[in-house]
């Protein structure tokens, strides 16, 4: 009876998938589930867990559909190489790329590509490139992405597969977008649609108007932008696109918001962070995080913009974590290395046989040179004695000059070093002991109900400048290190610019300093790293509320200059010496000029400033006029690309 069960579960599969789109979600899966509980082959188990997992989908499950996925997986690695083994990876590195699990996806994704190679599946290879590739674009390693996608490209021309060239050329324009080549991504995304048109399927139709409207509202062409949004929405309603809904329902948000229509734009981005949540979609959030931040900041609304830039930044630096960039890079190195260990295995059979070929000339060489040996006069010994000496002097004379320059390096990290173990035990042991004192006088209740309020503030306050002094500690060496990642797009500065001054107005009004804004530029589109330029800003008008006394006025004007944006804060300050401007951007600088309202400095903003401005293609420099009879204060001047 069992093996009659097993001969016949195939068969019983094949028709329940032919019946299934007449019933429930709810029956497909219950139906599903029965024939998993019956004893059945490997492989029809295997494809039944697949069908599972897309019943899941349809039925927006994403959790169960990854856990299905994932056991399916595990299953069919016991088995031999097949095609379902290729469609169970790339179907579960589709899933881990869009819930943000990047290095999961590709290693998926890259086993998925060996097995089509073993097996020779010109398709499966094509499909797996595409996975890697798109992963790599969302990480920001164009280059690479670009090169599994070409992959892809030209796969799908020898096989003359218009479904495959249409999806690489969306995939190229992705990639591109994110590296600012806004117009040939546009090219890309226009060839992708037409092909796409001739094949009558509403995703894929979708997923290009969508990557067109991005395009063009980056481009600040949203009348353009919206019908191609509000199509795509249309499109990608009511099929397996949950991901991409997600995301043109935020698209749409901002392109209706910046078309006049505030209430309907606000509502459809707030629905996409729903959205995202429900589904487990990370890599859109930081996406919908802007765009919110964006709107309530236009609207006025500087609190709500910058929660959501905080939720922005902190969703961003998750995401592309250095580790996990790490992770995913010796993925890419190993495949590179099996490819080049088969290359030399190849290469080496050759090679045997050549030796093979030329062994008894070899032979026959040696003996010729063993007779020559013997035959040479000895002064060419003595001249070949005297040139190893001369060439050791010289190395001894290398060595010695490479030995200095190593000194005077200890030197000056000697003296980082000692910086910084006075900065701890100055700046960090005596704030953590005022910390422990305040607390422990209130845990003992030694403090008056009414002084606690005053006491928690003191406690907020100094517990703040040690978190600054440790995250400005941290930049520095991430920065140092070449482990900060700079993410170059194009974006408007003013709602950024505007946001940083909201913030620091209750500061400044506490020094009754007024506090102005001049947007003197007429198109306001910056090319940089939003998350930096955060940075920049908030250092450098923290700066200038913090060195300048009571009753006075910080000026903020945003400028055009031959191509580029130029930001101008300035203060009325004491001004800064010619001997401190030598030393203004340097590490843990400690200048004549001191904060006028008892405020915290670390020595670290300017110099951590200067370092990213120059990691954007930008430049940063200080005007300041000192002594009698000259205009007082300073101004602080970034200057970075305009967005072409």
């Amino acid at each position: 009876m069992q093996r009659n069960i097993k001969q016949f579960a195939p068969v019983a599969l094949c028709v329940l998938m032919s019946v299934l789109p007449v019933f429930s979600q709810g029956t497909q899966i219950d139906s599903l589930r029965a024939v998993l509980s019956s004893a059945i082959p490997d492989t029809t188990r295997i494809r039944t867990m697949l069908e599972l997992s897309k019943a899941y989908e349809r039925n927006e499950q994403p959790d169960k559909q990854l856990s299905t996925l994932l056991l399916a997986v595990r299953h069919v690695e016991t088995l031999p190489k097949s095609k379902l083994h290729c469609e169970l990876l790339l179907e579960n590195a589709s899933v881990l790329q869009i819930r943000g699990l990047y290095a999961e996806s590709v290693a998926a994704a890259f086993k998925a590509l060996s097995v089509a190679e073993a097996l020779g599946d010109s398709i499966d290879m094509a499909w797996a490139n595409m996975r890697i590739g798109s992963n790599y674009a969302d990480l920001r390693q164009i280059n690479i992405s670009l090169r599994h996608h070409r992959a892809t490209q030209e796969i799908g021309r020898k096989l003359n597969n218009p479904k495959l060239i249409a999806q690489a050329h969306a995939s190229m324009a992705w990639a591109l977008e994110l590296d600012g080549d806004l117009q040939n991504a546009y090219t890309n995304l226009d060839t992708s649609l037409v092909l796409r048109r001739t094949l009558n399927n509403n995703a894929l139709v979708g997923r290009s108007l969508l990557g067109l409207a991005r395009v063009l509202s980056k481009q600040g062409e949203f009348t353009k932008a919206r019908p191609l949004a509000e199509e795509s929405l249309v499109r990608l309603t009511g099929v397996r696109e949950y991901s991409n809904r997600t995301e043109i329902t935020g698209l749409l948000g901002w392109i209706y918001f910046r078309c006049g229509d505030t209430a309907k734009g606000l509502q459809l981005a707030d629905s996409a962070l729903k959205l995202s949540e429900q589904y487990g979609i990370q890599f859109h959030q930081p996406f919908i995080f802007k765009i919110l931040a964006d709107i309530h900041a236009l609207r006025g609304d500087f609190r709500q913009s910058n929660m959501f830039f905080e939720r922005y930044a902190v969703k961003k630096d998750s995401i592309f974590s250095g580790r996990m960039l790490q992770a995913i890079a010796a993925l890419e190195t190993s495949r590179e290395t099996a490819k080049s260990e088969l290359e030399i295995a190849s290469q080496r059979m050759k090679v045997n046989l050549i030796a093979l070929g030329f062994g008894v000339s070899m032979i026959v060489g040696f003996v010729i040179w063993l007779l020559y040996k013997r035959q040479r006069d000895a002064n060419s010994h003595i001249n070949y004695q005297k040139e190893i000496l001369e060439r050791q002097a010289v190395e001894i004379q290398l060595t010695n000059t490479a030995l200095h320059e190593q000194n005077e390096q200890l030197t000056t990290l000697n003296s980082e070093k000692n910086e910084l173990m006075g900065i701890v035990a100055h700046d960090l042991k005596n704030p953590i002991g005022a910390v422990r004192g305040l607390a422990e006088l209130v845990h003992l209740g030694f403090v008056e109900q009414e002084q606690v309020p005053e006491i928690t503030g003191q406690i907020v306050v100094t517990s703040d400048r040690m978190l600054e002094l440790v995250k400005n500690l941290l930049n520095v060496n991430r920065l140092e290190s070449g482990g900060m990642q700079f993410t170059m797009i194009a974006f408007d500065i003013v709602p950024m610019l505007a946001s940083t001054i909201e913030q620091f107005r209750p500061s400044a009004a506490a020094k009754r300093i007024t506090l102005h804004f001049a947007n003197e530029a007429k198109e306001s589109l910056m090319y940089a790293d939003e998350q930096a330029m955060m940075q920049v800003l908030d250092n450098i008008i923290s700066n200038a509320v913090k060195y300048s006394p009571f009753d006075k006025n910080v000026f903020i004007r945003l400028k055009s200059s031959n191509g580029a944006l130029r930001i101008e804060v300035q203060d009325e300050g004491p001004g800064i010496s010619e001997e401190d401007m030598k030393r203004l951007f340097g590490k843990f600088a400690r200048l004549s000029a001191q904060p006028t309202g008892g405020e915290h400095s670390t020595g670290l903003g300017l110099s951590i400033v200067k370092k990213m401005v120059e990691a954007m293609n930008g430049r940063v420099w200080c005007e300041s006029e000192v002594g009698d009879g000259l205009p007082a204060g300073a101004t602080f001047i970034v200057e970075l690309p305009k967005a072409s």
